[in-house]
């Protein structure tokens, strides 16, 4: 399995880094970014 990106496929991922730094609000709070436990925030998201 590969897991180089293509130049297409890397060009789609910055596209869509900056896309989310424009629009994306990042929430405050207590739970981890990884914390699954935590179901509300994982509806939120």
């Amino acid at each position: 399995m590969d897991f180089n990106d293509t130049t297409e496929q890397a060009n789609f991922r910055k596209q869509c880094r900056s896309w989310l730094e424009e629009n994306a609000k990042y929430k405050s709070g207590n739970s981890k970014p990884n914390d699954f436990a935590n179901k509300d925030a994982l509806k939120e998201a």
